[in-house]
C-alpha cells in the first residue's frame, strides 16, 4: 500500500497488487483477486503457457465515487459473462488510456482496437471481452465510473457498444491528457484536488458523448477546464526551467495572459502558487530520497527552478513548517 510522501494533506490510499510478492504457482490466481476488486467482478484467462511466467501489477485508488486502476501484465484475455454481471450489484463504465500494447474490446456486436494513446470506453452492464494477445505485456490507465455519475451529466442514452472517444480532433486530445494528468497525480495530490480532476474528466467525457451521439452545442466551460488541465501538465514538464513563467505558458498555448490568469482564478488558486507548490512537493521527495544524499540542498533547489537557496528555504518552511534541513533529517 502506497499514499505518497508523508505532509499534513490528506491522500487517498492507493492499493498495490504485484504477482512478485507470491509463488509463480499462485501469481494468476492472485491477479483474477486483484483486479476482481480493483474493477469489478471479472474472467481473466490466460493461456497456459503464458500462466507459468504470468506477471502482473494493479495499483488501484479510490476517486470520489470511481476509481483510477494502472494495470502492468503478460497479455491475456478478460472477460465479463453475463454469470459475472449477475453477480454485480450496480454498473459502471470503463474508461481505458491504452499505454502499452493493443487491446480489442468486443461488446454487443462491435469491436474497436486502443493502440498506445487512444481512449475507450464500455459498460459493465453487457457481456464484454478484452483481447491483449497481440503483444507480450500491456500496460493500461483505466478508470471505472459509476453509470449514473456520467449518465447524470449527459442527459442522453449512451452508445450500446463500446467506442473510442480519443480519436476527436476537437476533445479528443483533452480527454486523454486529463486522464493522464488525473493517473500521474495520485501519488503527489491530496483527495479534494483529485476529486475536481475527476469531476472535469466526467464533463469531458459527457461533452464527447454528446457530440458522438446528438448534434449538441459543446460547452466551453468544459474545455476551459480541459485547457486548464493541459496547461498543469505542460507546467509540469518544465518544473526544472527556472525560466518558466505565466507569460511563456500563456504564449505556448496561444491564449492572453489575461485568460491564463483567469483559468487559475477559477481552479481556486494562482498560476505562481500552483508553479510553487509543484516545485516544493518535488524538491521534498528529492530530499527524502536517501539515493540522493550525495546532493547539496542547494543542488536540489536549483534541480526544480529555484535560482536562489535563501528563497527556497524561506518557501519551504512556509509550505512544510519545516527547514530543508531537518525535512531531510527526518528521513533518516
Amino acid at each position: 500500500m502506497t499514499t505518497g510522501f508523508a505532509t499534513d494533506r490528506q491522500r487517498p490510499r492507493t492499493l498495490v497488487w504485484n504477482t512478485s510478492d507470491v509463488e509463480r504457482r499462485d501469481r494468476f490466481d492472485y491477479y483474477r483477486e486483484a483486479i476482481c476488486e480493483s474493477f469489478m467482478t471479472l474472467a481473466p484467462e490466460a493461456p497456459v503457457a503464458r500462466r507459468n511466467g504470468f506477471e502482473a501489477k494493479v495499483a488501484h485508488t479510490p476517486i470520489s465515487d470511481g476509481a483510477l486502476n494502472h494495470v502492468q501484465a503478460t497479455s491475456h484475455q478478460v472477460n465479463r459473462t453475463r454469470h459475472e454481471i449477475a453477480a454485480s450489484q450496480s454498473a459502471c463504465f470503463y474508461l481505458n488510456l491504452q499505454q502499452e500494447g493493443e487491446c480489442r474490446i468486443r461488446q454487443l456486436g462491435t469491436e474497436i482496437s486502443l493502440t498506445p494513446g487512444r481512449v475507450g470506453l464500455f459498460r459493465s452492464d453487457e457481456p464484454f471481452t478484452l483481447h491483449h494477445d497481440r503483444f507480450s505485456h500491456l500496460k493500461v490507465i483505466s478508470m471505472r465510473i459509476p453509470r449514473e455519475s456520467l449518465c447524470g451529466r449527459t442527459g442522453l442514452t449512451v452508445p450500446d457498444g463500446p467506442v473510442i472517444l480519443s480519436d476527436d480532433p476537437f476533445s479528443g486530445h483533452l480527454v486523454r491528457e486529463t486522464i493522464a494528468t488525473l493517473a500521474n497525480a495520485t501519488g503527489l495530490a491530496e483527495t479534494g484536488e483529485l476529486e475536481r480532476l475527476y469531476d472535469i474528466l466526467l464533463d469531458l467525457v459527457a461533452v464527447r458523448l454528446s457530440s458522438e451521439v446528438a448534434d449538441t452545442p459543446r460547452d466551453s466551460r468544459v474545455f476551459g477546464k480541459g485547457l486548464y488541465l493541459a496547461i498543469v501538465k505542460a507546467m509540469a514538464e518544465q518544473l526544472h526551467d527556472p525560466e518558466l513563467s505565466a507569460g511563456r505558458m500563456a504564449r505556448q498555448f496561444g491564449i492572453s495572459l489575461r485568460y491564463l490568469h483567469k483559468l487559475f482564478e477559477e481552479s481556486g488558486g494562482t498560476f505562481s502558487e500552483r508553479l510553487y507548490d509543484r516545485r516544493l512537493e518535488a524538491a521534498a521527495r528529492d530530499l527524502r530520497d536517501i539515493d540522493g544524499y550525495d546532493r547539496s540542498i542547494t543542488e536540489i533547489a536549483h534541480r526544480w527552478g529555484f535560482r536562489d537557496h535563501a528563497h527556497f528555504s524561506r518557501r519551504f518552511r512556509e509550505r512544510f513548517l519545516t527547514t530543508p534541513t531537518d525535512w531531510r533529517r527526518q528521513s533518516g
